[in-house]
């Protein structure tokens, strides 16, 4: 049986999401990790939920250039938002994809199926580059490319 890769999840990144929620408070209050129940029985788990359960956020931190599972992760974020609100039906809701990565925002901008799903769902794009420290950013690079070379290492070593 195979054992499940955490290298992709890290203490910085779950810190990271904590400033996002900081800097997203401003404009939509309070935002917590929740879990969502959909009407089939089954749920999800989102990054933010506001209190009224009105705005529903997913966060993704990656810095730096986007990679086929970069991509993969952003579409799984942004399906997410889509099931819920198509599971919930209530117009008046937001649905939110938080991201501190220009790069992120051109992909999801330029002409493309994901960029025409987004608009087709309404799905708000909030690009915080600005808003994130130097500091925080470095600390995610440096996060990932230790990511990076330990899924390299356990490859060479399979």
């Amino acid at each position: 049986m195979r054992s499940k890769d955490t290298s992709g999840h890290s203490t910085v990144q779950t810190l990271v999401e904590s400033e996002f929620r900081t800097l997203l408070k401003k404009y939509y209050g309070e935002i917590k990790s929740k879990k969502i129940n959909l009407t089939d029985g089954t749920s999800v788990v989102v990054d933010g939920v506001d209190n009224n359960n009105n705005i529903f956020v997913e966060i993704y931190s990656h810095q730096g250039n986007l990679g086929p599972g970069q991509r993969k992760k952003i579409l799984t974020d942004l399906f997410k938002l889509m099931i819920i609100k198509y599971d919930k039906n209530v117009a008046t809701n937001k649905y939110i994809y938080v991201f501190a990565n220009n790069k992120i925002e051109s992909y999801l901008t330029r002409n493309s199926w994901a960029s025409h799903a987004v608009k087709i769902f309404g799905i708000i794009l909030k690009n915080v580059t600005a808003g994130l420290s130097d500091e925080t950013k470095n600390r995610l690079l440096l996060t990932q490319s230790h990511q990076a070379t330990h899924r390299k290492n356990k490859i060479i070593k399979t």
